[in-house]
């Protein structure tokens, strides 16, 4: 090779030295700013979340004799869930009784029996209660006196909202009778057969019809969806017209559910480049369960200076919105944690959640060295006759071949597949490195042929 041949390969190495760190660059620059679907990860994370009625009850008799021995039966209704679906304890409790029992869901579905000695008239209910779902059931305690029309009161009565298998809330509507002693509403049986026809008082509208049977003080259900939108007075009337109710009023504030605010995931983690972005779902639970949103609302998010939302704060959510997304963006490069606060005004509740995104310098450490070694390994020719440009060329473009390649896995797939965690570590940052140290030297290997004069 001539004198004049060296500079020029000398200054066609450095081109090709720049023209790959160029390209290096701009692939951090995308490793760095890419969006990655990682909402795609939240249906998968959500699905457990979706609305689940709680199964539905029943209890023979649901008057009781003070005074008497009584047989309570309870009995789960409906299909029965899967093997798992049987598993925890369920609680059975009358508070007025004392009753506290426990038991399961499978024992429910072939029917429990309590024996109920009770001691005072009272209108009361039986809760059931397990980590999955509440339900309850009125009962009244009467004595064994019938009386006449004469001193007794007809009134409607309801109990807390149930969540449906449709994600909806209704409220069970049911009549009671009762009779006043010592300045007290206490139950007492009926005499007859009664059938009270449900009426909305603005408009008579027919809500349905009630039957108390002989022998008991209180009446069967019918079942009316609770709107937050609008309160509604309920009156009753007797089919002969001769017994009414006074009226009924059913509120959302008064008898609906108490939900809450909640995020996922629980603790969304990313792995840390320059507007490194997780995302995260806001919804609204009942019962540890997303529901569909009642009504249309508002949730705000308050976080620290170093994290921005995309789409910014207030999130909406309403009936056709069941869980409202953002992106979590890290502002700095670097590890940060940084706790925010989600807020539904309506609810007034708010939940915190902290986001963690990870920096894990010594594994893109290991990445970097590891790309420089497997640029060496894949030198050809044989590394002892390379010129000492060229081995540098190819160490850098190795060592920065596989530090990006592993960053832009992480960046990318973090927040997107729970699988990431299993690229986390040192082994599988030397893999990665030592991998795109190879495809980096095979680059340079490629471009010097494509544009470098070859010896002949």
């Amino acid at each position: 090779m001539n004198s004049v041949e060296k500079p020029r390969r000398s200054v066609a190495i450095w081109l090709l030295a720049g023209s790959w760190l160029t390209a290096a660059v701009i692939l951090a620059i995308l490793a760095m700013t890419w969006k990655p679907d990682s909402a795609s990860a939240l249906p998968e994370a959500t699905e457990r979340l979706r609305a689940q009625g709680a199964p539905q009850f029943s209890c023979s008799p649901r008057t009781l004799i003070r005074g008497k021995d009584n047989s309570l039966t309870i009995t789960a209704k409906g299909e029965r869930p899967a093997a798992s679906g049987h598993d925890g304890a369920v609680f059975l409790r009358i508070p007025a009784l004392g009753v506290n029992k426990e038991t399961s869901l499978k024992a429910l579905y072939d029917g429990v029996t309590l024996s109920l000695r009770p001691q005072e008239d009272a209108n009361t209910r039986l809760e059931i209660k397990a980590p999955q779902f509440t339900a309850s059931i009125p009962l009244a305690v009467a004595s064994e006196r019938v009386l006449g029309d004469g001193g007794r009161i007809w009134t409607l009565a309801t109990k807390d909202a149930v969540l449906r298998a449709n994600g909806r809330f209704e409220v069970p509507i049911y009549l009671q009778l009762q009779v006043m002693q010592n300045n007290e509403l206490v139950p007492v049986k009926a005499e007859a057969d009664y059938v009270f026809v449900v009426k909305e008082l603005s408009d008579n509208k027919v809500l349905g019809r009630l039957t108390l049977s002989r022998e008991n003080a209180i009446s069967d259900y019918i079942w009316l969806p609770l709107d937050p939108e609008r309160d509604i007075e309920l009156i009753a009337t007797s089919e002969d017209s001769r017994l009414e109710t006074n009226p009924f009023p059913i509120s959302w504030q008064r008898y609906g559910p108490q939900l809450s605010i909640a995020v996922v995931p629980s603790h969304p983690t990313a792995f840390a480049t320059y507007s490194t972005r997780v995302n995260v779902g806001a919804y609204l639970a009942y019962q540890n369960r997303l529901v569909p949103p009642p009504y249309a609302t508002q949730v705000f998010v308050q976080g620290p200076p170093e994290i921005s939302l995309s789409p910014a704060s207030p999130l909406k959510l309403d009936p056709k919105t069941n869980i409202s997304t953002t992106d979590i963006v890290s502002t700095t490069f670097g590890r940060t944690i940084a706790t925010l606060t989600f807020t539904e005004p309506r609810s007034g509740t708010s939940t915190e959640v902290q986001v963690l995104f990870d920096f894990p310098s010594l594994y893109y450490g290991i990445a970097l060295v590891s790309g420089v070694l497997g640029a060496l390994f894949a030198i050809r020719p044989p590394f002892s006759t390379m010129s000492s440009s060229k081995k540098i060329v190819s160490a850098v473009a190795g060592g920065v071949t596989g530090l990006l390649l592993y960053v832009l896995i992480l960046a990318g797939w973090s927040g997107a597949s729970s699988s990431v965690v299993v690229l986390v570590g040192p082994t599988p940052a030397f893999l990665v490195g030592f991998g795109g140290g190879v495809a980096g030297d095979a680059v340079v290997t490629l471009v010097g042929k494509m544009f470098l004069p070859q010896p002949t």
